[in-house]
């Protein structure tokens, strides 16, 4: 579980640096945002416009 957290503060931190290739959603960082807060939907304060189907 730290090990997770550790890896996705890695890839948070450096999310600028990935590249912006453009989908339906949006460019790659947002994508890869929008999956990570995934497992948080059902949260009362998850945006509605973040949801996608994994």
């Amino acid at each position: 579980m730290l090990a997770e957290c550790v890896a996705k503060r890695q890839m948070l931190a450096n999310i600028p640096l990935v590249t912006d290739i453009g989908s339906d959603v949006g460019g790659t960082s947002e994508f890869v945002l929008m999956c990570m807060a995934s497992p948080y939907r059902d949260h009362p304060d998850y945006p509605e416009g973040w949801a996608i189907e994994l």
